[in-house]
C-alpha cells in the first residue's frame, strides 16, 4: 500500500511577468522546466517560491535566470517588465494572483495556498497584497470575473463561501485571507503541510541552489551533482543504476503475477461455490414450478366440472321451456283461427289492411300539401313573380284550387322550366356585376385611404417601384435621393383647361422622375428592375440639356410649378399643344385639343379617354378636397348597389329551391287526389270500428280475445327466458372450451417439466 502524501497537483499564474493567465500541471515525481532564455522558466520558479516560502524579497529572486545583470523584484514581475524597458501592464491598475492546488492522497482532501496582488498604476513600490488558502480545488472560473482577476475582497469572499461549503473537510481552518507573512507560514507549516518545521523551511530557503545549465546536460549534472568524482564515476554509478532499474522490475513483475494468481485462485473457489448455489437453486425453483403446474391443473379440472354441470342444468331448463312455449302456440294458433273464421276477425282483417292504406293516402296527401305551398312561393315572391308569365300564375291558381289535369300539369312545368332558366341566366349576371363592383368597390377605398394620408391613390406597382429605386439610389449616394412622380410636382391654373391637360398627358404624368443630377444613375438602377413593365422613368437631364421652349397659347400656360427641371419637362410635353376651341382652329395647328378633350395631333383626330381626367386625374402638389368628396360619394352609390345586388342574389337562389314539378304526372294527378280519397277512408275505417265494438261486446268473441291477449303475454315472457338461457349456454360453453385447452397445455408443460426430474 503506498504511503499517504502530499502532492502539487496544479499551478494558477495570473498577470505575472508575461503570463496574463495560465495553469500548470504538475507531476507527483519530477518536473522538468525546459525551454530557451527567456521563455519563462524562472519566472515560474521564482512565483512558485512567493507562495511556498511566503517572500516577496528581490535577493530571493532570479537565482534560476540566466541573465544575472537582468535582476528583477515582485512589483517588475507583476508590470510583466521586458529587457528592453517596456512592460505589458504599464501605466495600468490591475490584479494578480498566484496559487498552487495541494492534494492530500490519503484523505484525498484539496486545499489551496496563494498570493493576490493590487498594483496602481503610480506605484512605485508594493501596498496591497496578501497571502491566503482556501479548501477545495480551484473555482471554475480560474480566479478570473469577466476575465478579470479577482480583487482581494473577492479572494475574502471565496474564502468565506468555502468554509461552509462540503469542500471544507480538513483539520484547522484554511479558508482565510491572512493579515500576515508569519501567520501565513504558520498555518501552512502546521496544517496544510502538516506540521512540517518552520526553521527546515527557512534553511531550504537560505540554501536554495541557483542551477544555470548553461554548459550542456553532461557538464550540469557533473558540475551540480559530482562535482568532485572522477571522470567514470557518472558512467558507473549508470550501469549500476540500470542493473538495479532491471531487477527492481523483474521482482516488481513477479510480485503482479503472485498477485494475479492468487486472485484467480480466489475466483476460481468463488465460482465453484457459486456454481453448487446455482445447482441447488435451480432444483428448488424447478421442484416448485412442478408443483405450482399442478396445483393450477387440479383448480382448471374442478372449474370444468363445474361449467359442464352448470351447462347440462342449462340445457333441462331450455328443453322444459321448450315444450311449454310449444304448448303456448300451438293454442294461439287455435285462438286466431277460431276469431279468424268468425265475422270479428274478417272485419279486423279489413280494418288492418284500411289502416295501411290510409297511411299510404296520408303520406300521399302531405306531398301534395308540400308541393302546393311550393308552388305558392312563386306568388309570393316579389323577385320571382317578376320571373314567371301571367299564365304560370293562373295555373299555380287552379292547382290550388284542386283543378289539376294531365295537360295543366305539362303546361306549368314548361312555364316553371323557362322561369328557372332565367332565374339561372340573371343570377349568372348578378354574380359577375358583383365581382366587379366589389373590386371597384375595393379600388375607390383603397384611394380614399390613400387621399386622407396625403397620398395619392397611385397603382401599387408604381409607388413600390418609385420606392425600391429610391432606396436604391439613397443607398449609392450615402444620402437621401428623392423619386418623385411628375403629377405631384405642378399644378394646373386655369380650370378650363384641367381635362385637357390630366388627358393629353395620360400615362405620361404617372412617370417617375428625379432631379437631373441623378437621372443616369437612375436609369441605370431602373434597367435592372425588369418587372416593373407598367412605370416609366423620365430622363429630366436630357430634357434640360435640350432646354425647351414653350409655343404661345400651348397648355404649357395653364400649368405652374416652382422646380426649373419640372418646368422644362412641361414645356417639352405641353409646350407644343395649342388651345383650341373649334375643329378649325385643330385643323389650322400641328397638334391642339378643345376643352371638352376632343385632340388633332400626327393627323388624327380623337376623343381622350375619359378614364385619364376623371377617375385617373392626379396632377396637382395637393390632393383636391372636390376630389375627395366626389370618391367618397362614389363609394357610398357602390356601397348601395353591392347590398342590392347581394340581396337580389340571395332572393334568385332561394327561387332555384322553388317547386318545379320535377315529378311524373301521374303521380302528381294521383297526389292531388290523395285528399279527397283519405277523408272517404276515415269515414270507413270509423265505421268498420263501430261494427268491431259491437262483435267485441259479444261474450265467444270476448272470451277468445282475451285468451289470445294472455297466450302472446306468455309466449313472449317464455322467448325471454330462452333467450336467457341461450346466452347462459353460450357462456358455459366458451368456459368449458378455455377450461379444457388450459388443462391440455398445463398436462404438456408438466410433462415437460417432469422428464429427467427425480425429486429428492
Amino acid at each position: 500500500m503506498r504511503q499517504p502524501k502530499k502532492l502539487f497537483t496544479r499551478i494558477l499564474i495570473n498577470n505575472w511577468g508575461g503570463i496574463s493567465h495560465k495553469i500548470l500541471q504538475l507531476h507527483e515525481y519530477v518536473n522538468l522546466f525546459s525551454g530557451k532564455s527567456g521563455s519563462g522558466k524562472s519566472t515560474v520558479m521564482d512565483a512558485i517560491q512567493v507562495v511556498l516560502y511566503g517572500s516577496v524579497s528581490a535577493n530571493f529572486l532570479n537565482k534560476a535566470a540566466d541573465d544575472s545583470k537582468n535582476k528583477r523584484s515582485v512589483l517588475s514581475y507583476l508590470r510583466g517588465a521586458q529587457k528592453d524597458g517596456s512592460a505589458n501592464r504599464a501605466g495600468m491598475d490591475f490584479c494578480s494572483q498566484i496559487v498552487m492546488e495541494i492534494e492530500d492522497t490519503g484523505t484525498h482532501i484539496t486545499t489551496c495556498i496563494g498570493v493576490a496582488f493590487e498594483v496602481g498604476k503610480n506605484d512605485t513600490e508594493l501596498r496591497r497584497y496578501n497571502f491566503f488558502s482556501h479548501s477545495g480545488k480551484m473555482p471554475e472560473d480560474e480566479y478570473l470575473c469577466d476575465g478579470v482577476p479577482y480583487t482581494i475582497d473577492r479572494i475574502r469572499k471565496l474564502a468565506k463561501e468555502r468554509s461552509v461549503s462540503v469542500d471544507n473537510r480538513g483539520h484547522g481552518d484554511v479558508n482565510r485571507v491572512y493579515p500576515s507573512k508569519e501567520a501565513y507560514l504558520n498555518t501552512l507549516y502546521e496544517v496544510i503541510f502538516g506540521y512540517v518545521e518552520q526553521g527546515r523551511m527557512i534553511t531550504m530557503e537560505k540554501s536554495a541552489i541557483a542551477l544555470r545549465m548553461t554548459s550542456g546536460t553532461g557538464q550540469f549534472i557533473r558540475d551540480y551533482m559530482f562535482p568532485k568524482s572522477r571522470e567514470n564515476t557518472v558512467a558507473v554509478i549508470s550501469e549500476q543504476l540500470g542493473a538495479y532499474r532491471e531487477i527492481r522490475e523483474r521482482v516488481e513483475d513477479l510480485e503482479k503475477r503472485l498477485e494475479m494468481l492468487d486472485a484467480v485462485h480466489a475466483a476460481d473457489l468463488e465460482l465453484t461455490g457459486v456454481r453448487a448455489d446455482k445447482v441447488r437453486l435451480e432444483t428448488i425453483l424447478k421442484y416448485i414450478e412442478i408443483e405450482g403446474c399442478r396445483a393450477k391443473l387440479a383448480s382448471r379440472g374442478d372449474d370444468l366440472d363445474h361449467a359442464k354441470d352448470a351447462a347440462g342444468k342449462a340445457q333441462e331448463r331450455q328443453n322444459r321451456l321448450q315444450e311449454e312455449l310449444a304448448t303456448l302456440r300451438n293454442r294461439l294458433i287455435d285462438v286466431k283461427a277460431e276469431l279468424k273464421k268468425s265475422d270479428y276477425g274478417q272485419k279486423q282483417q279489413e280494418l288492418q289492411e284500411m289502416e295501411h292504406t290510409i297511411r299510404l293516402l296520408a303520406d300521399s296527401s302531405a306531398d301534395w300539401r308540400r308541393i302546393i305551398n311550393g308552388l305558392k312561393r312563386w306568388e309570393d315572391d316579389e323577385t320571382a313573380t317578376d320571373y314567371v308569365s301571367n299564365r304560370a300564375l293562373q295555373l299555380i291558381d287552379d292547382f290550388a284550387r284542386g283543378e289539376v289535369t294531365e295537360e295543366a300539369c305539362g303546361e306549368l312545368r314548361t312555364h316553371l322550366k323557362a322561369a328557372m332558366d332565367n332565374i339561372s341566366e340573371e343570377l349568372a349576371e348578378t354574380a359577375v356585376s358583383i365581382r366587379e363592383t366589389t373590386k371597384e368597390l375595393r379600388e375607390k377605398e383603397e384611394a380614399l385611404e390613400d387621399m386622407n394620408n396625403d397620398r395619392k391613390p397611385y397603382p401599387k406597382e408604381l409607388k413600390e417601384a418609385r420606392q425600391q429605386l429610391q432606396s436604391a439610389l439613397s443607398d449609392r449616394y450615402g444620402r437621401t435621393i428623392h423619386v418623385h412622380i411628375l403629377a405631384d410636382l405642378f399644378d394646373i391654373t386655369d380650370e378650363k383647361w384641367k381635362n385637357a391637360v390630366e388627358g393629353r398627358l395620360g400615362r405620361l404624368k404617372k412617370s417617375m422622375i428625379t432631379e437631373p443630377a441623378y437621372a443616369l444613375d437612375a436609369a441605370k438602377i431602373f434597367r435592372k428592375m425588369k418587372r416593373f413593365e407598367e412605370a416609366d422613368l423620365i430622363n429630366s437631364a436630357a430634357i434640360k440639356r435640350e432646354s425647351p421652349a414653350a409655343e404661345k397659347n400651348s397648355l404649357y400656360e395653364a400649368v405652374h410649378t416652382d422646380l426649373d427641371y419640372v418646368d422644362w419637362c412641361l414645356k417639352r410635353y405641353l409646350g407644343r399643344i395649342q388651345k383650341c376651341e373649334t375643329v378649325e382652329e385643330l385643323d389650322s395647328v400641328r397638334d391642339g385639343v378643345t376643352p371638352d378633350c376632343y385632340s388633332y395631333s400626327n393627323y388624327i383626330f380623337r376623343h381622350l379617354r375619359s378614364k385619364d381626367y376623371t377617375k385617373g386625374a392626379c396632377i396637382g402638389t395637393r390632393i383636391s378636397k372636390a376630389r375627395l368628396r366626389e370618391l367618397a360619394d362614389e363609394i357610398e352609390s357602390l356601397q348601395e348597389n353591392l347590398i342590392g345586388e347581394r340581396q337580389r342574389e340571395a332572393a334568385l337562389k332561394d327561387a332555384q329551391k322553388y317547386e318545379t314539378l320535377s315529378q311524373e304526372t301521374g303521380q302528381i294527378l294521383r297526389l292531388s287526389s290523395a285528399a279527397d280519397e283519405l277523408e272517404e277512408y276515415y269515414r270507413k275505417q270509423e265505421k268498420l270500428q263501430k261494427e268491431l265494438k259491437e262483435l267485441e261486446d259479444g261474450t265467444r268473441t270476448a272470451e277468445l280475445k282475451a285468451e289470445q291477449e294472455m297466450l302472446e303475454t306468455n309466449v313472449t315472457g317464455k322467448e325471454q327466458a330462452s333467450q336467457n338461457i341461450q346466452k347462459e349456454q353460450i357462456r358455459l360453453g366458451g368456459v368449458v372450451q378455455t377450461a379444457e385447452r388450459d388443462i391440455r397445455e398445463l398436462k404438456s408443460k408438466l410433462d415437460e417439466l417432469t422428464t429427467g426430474f427425480v425429486e429428492n
